[in-house]
């Protein structure tokens, strides 16, 4: 049985960048190749997503930190083809990025209190939609996002990561 010991979900704090890093690490290792899009992101996450009005929140218990996720602005904005006849573009859209939950404390429902916190902060910055690209061999991830209104939508055509072959998206307004 996985420990059910107290954990809370926080905004980021610079403290948090190394932690943040290696957990991101080791999923991408243990599934993908890790590419340079990711080295920019992890570099500086605090800078990379924070800075332009993303966040980054953090679940910690008293081990340490225990996952994340990011909420990056997309600025410009991406364009999301809805379907055939129209390009759907808005202008507080954001991707959420970068989920991560330590092994050894999955199951512990880390990843939906992570979820939750961003889909709070979202709402209230006045997000309009959000966006994910992931892989459909990540299924819990998947199960995660589906299950709090995400649905498949097409890859945009400038997604950066060789290993996305699936896009969500989940209108907020």
């Amino acid at each position: 049985m996985k420990d059910s010991v107290n954990f809370q979900v926080i905004p980021f704090r610079g403290e948090h960048a190394e932690a943040f890093r290696d957990l991101n690490l080791a999923w991408i290792r243990a599934y993908f190749a890790v590419e340079a899009e990711d080295e920019i992101q992890l570099a500086d996450p605090g800078g990379y997503y924070i800075r332009d009005g993303g966040q980054i929140f953090i679940a910690e218990d008293t081990s340490g930190v225990l996952g994340g996720v990011a909420l990056h602005r997309e600025d410009p904005p991406i364009t999301w083809i809805k379907d055939d006849s129209e390009d759907s573009v808005f202008s507080h859209v954001f991707e959420v990025s970068k989920m991560c939950v330590r092994d050894d404390t999955r199951g512990r429902g880390i990843g939906r209190a992570l979820m939750a916190a961003t889909l709070n902060h979202a709402k209230e910055i006045g997000a309009e939609e959000l966006h994910i690209v992931s892989n459909r061999v990540l299924k819990p991830a998947l199960s995660l996002y589906q299950s709090v209104g995400f649905v498949e939508v097409p890859i945009p055509e400038d997604n950066v990561f060789g290993r996305g072959d699936i896009a969500l998206a989940l209108r907020l307004v």
